[in-house]
């Protein structure tokens, strides 16, 4: 089978073979695995977590013992850790309840190979082919088994319909090849098995990955990155969106490790830094951390880099940098850098939060700039941007600068919505459920709207919508016994005034969330399960804002246990405040 022989005896996505196992057995009695159950097992097993994976399929199958997914599932894990004779028993009950579900069939002749059970694996592979034509993994793995039982013709067919199948198949050609020299046909293998290394580049599997990425297809994705390292050890790329990958579904130590290694060979790739620099920061780690981040900010031509020196006459500018919630978490050190550089300090500022950063009273000068015009650092002694600040102040845990607010609202715009937001004595609840969503990753730290419906019909309390963009339409397709009044997506002055009304802000990893945390109000952060850097790992609250509290998801994935903790929380809060 050469040194890739797994083909049909891997999963490609654990989530479609096990919904294709769900089709399969949809007429038998014994129910499948309820929605979220199915989902924790499909996320423990994507994420390599497999002693839980199979902890929870043990248990499964001990309240039912005919239940497919946790035994073919389990029957995997076992497979993978190279124990078949285990696998066998639980793979078999799975074809049994499932004969029509090709995985199922391949991975109990994976199973029988490896015992030596050549007849019996070659049937269950041939089945396998047979439930799926176009599989050319099958017709490999097929052949393989007939090759190994001697059956040398029929195993060239199958090599031979599997490269029909797909011509870049560099298992397969090797497979071939070895076939035909073990039958004393090297001639032919030389012009049949082209050369057994990966036709494909390092560079084309990255591309490859960063494919299935986009279609959140990210197990796929690990497959092709994990191929471009074997061929190319020292590509960094590879090695920084494989950690991405990891740090995604939680793996954090697989994937500072990668991190570092792509650091190391690429000592001058300035997102490697940033990288390794956010996760050292969500272990609490800030020392190394900042010294990263120092390291991944580009050389600008202009003034110096400001290194947090002293000046009582020159000029320093200070500029945005990241998303809207980064510059509303770090403006709050621009009376720090004031207290330092006596001289002229000037903050360029996003247009749309500068009426927000003006009202604030920093002393210091602030511009409205567009993020695409260039800075005019010649003009200055010195430049740095926001996020490099508390790199500039040796910021530890103990050492943030936390006290809130240090923003303000404006007592003209609170006024003005005074009238339209205090109304009765329900508890007041400010809403956001999505983020901007500029790639997959960013995608989810953000809702749809339905997902909310743990929310609908608690009594006493009225929610507001404090969305913007797109998604603040799907108000008209709120869960029945949601009720959310709509505020026409606010800005930012005006989101900071109607939040001075609220009792309660609740909204996912966005700006919104930043916001009401800078104003020093009560805010609760839905978070995915592998959360931002600025949220750390397991905690519940935010060294950042006093006032907020995190709430996470538990597995990859999984909002509706998020939701449904928000909603008993809040319908608590509710019945303490005697609201109704």
């Amino acid at each position: 089978m050469g040194r890739e022989p797994s083909g049909a005896f891997r999963t490609d996505c654990a989530a479609v073979k096990l919904n294709n196992g769900r089709a399969a057995c949809a007429a038998r009695e014994t129910a499948s695995l309820d929605e979220s159950a199915l989902q924790e097992l499909i996320s423990l097993y994507e994420s390599d977590r497999l002693d839980e994976a199979e902890s929870l399929c043990r248990g499964i199958l001990s309240r039912d013992p005919d239940h497919l997914e946790a035994a073919y599932v389990l029957g995997r894990i076992l497979l993978d850790r190279s124990d078949p004779s285990a696998a066998i028993p639980l793979l078999r009950r799975a074809v049994k309840l499932a004969p029509d579900w090709p995985e199922v069939q391949a991975n109990l002749g994976a199973a029988l190979f490896m015992r030596g059970k050549l007849d019996e694996a070659a049937y269950h592979i041939r089945k396998a082919s047979a439930l799926d034509p176009e599989d050319a993994e099958a017709q490999n793995n097929l052949g393989v088994a007939l090759q190994a039982g001697g059956r040398a013709r029929e195993a060239e067919a199958a090599f031979l319909r599997a490269l029909e199948l797909r011509p870049d198949y560099p298992v397969a050609r090797n497979n071939l090849g070895v076939a035909l020299q073990a039958a004393g046909r090297a001639g032919e293998a030389a012009g049949k098995a082209q050369a057994r290394s990966d036709p494909l580049s390092a560079a084309v599997r990255i591309d490859l990955a960063t494919a299935e990425c986009s279609q959140g297809r990210e197990l796929r994705a690990v497959r092709h990155l994990r191929r471009a390292l074997s061929i190319d050890p020292g590509h960094a790329g590879a090695a920084d969106l494989l950690a991405r990958i990891y740090k995604s579904r939680g793996r954090h130590e697989v994937a500072e490790e990668l991190w570092r290694r792509a650091v190391a060979l690429s000592p001058r790739w300035a997102t490697a830094h940033f990288h390794l620099a956010m996760s050292l920061l969500s272990h609490g780690d800030f020392k190394e951390a900042w010294s990263e981040r120092v390291r991944a900010v580009k050389v600008q031509p202009g003034a110096a880099p400001w290194r947090g020196h002293a000046d009582p006459s020159g000029a320093l500018m200070v500029h945005a940098e990241g998303g809207y919630g980064d510059d509303i978490q770090f403006v709050r050190y621009l009376g720090m850098v004031k207290s330092r550089w006596q001289g002229r300090v000037v903050f360029f500022a996003k247009p749309r939060l500068f009426p927000l950063f003006e009202a604030s009273g920093f002393p210091v000068e602030i511009v409205s700039w567009p993020a695409d015009t260039p800075h005019p650092r010649e003009d200055f002694d010195a430049f740095i941007g926001l996020i490099s600040l508390p790199c500039v102040f040796d910021t530890t845990i103990g050492t943030i600068p936390a006290e809130v607010p240090y923003l303000r609202a404006s007592e003209e715009r609170i006024a003005a919505w005074r009238d339209r937001v205090v109304r009765g004595s329900a508890l007041r609840v400010g809403l956001v459920w999505a983020g901007i969503r500029t790639d997959y990753l960013q995608s989810r730290r953000s809702c749809d709207l339905p997902q909310l419906s743990a929310l609908a019909g608690i009594p006493g309390v009225r929610f507001y919508s404090l969305q913007v963009g797109p998604e603040a339409k799907q108000i008209e397709a709120a869960p029945n016994g949601l009720e959310i009044v709509d505020l026409d997506e606010p800005d930012f002055v005006d989101t900071a005034a109607i939040m001075r009304h609220l009792d309660l802000v609740i909204s996912i990893d966005t700006a919104p969330a930043h916001l009401a945390g800078a104003l020093g109000l009560p805010v609760w952060v839905a978070l995915p399960f592998a959360a931002e850097w600025r949220w750390m790992i397991d905690r519940e609250d935010s060294p950042w804002y006093p006032t907020m509290r995190l709430f996470r998801q538990p597995k990859f994935g999984a909002w509706e246990p998020v939701w449904k903790r928000i909603a008993d929380e809040l319908r608590q809060m509710a019945r303490d405040r005697g609201c109704g």
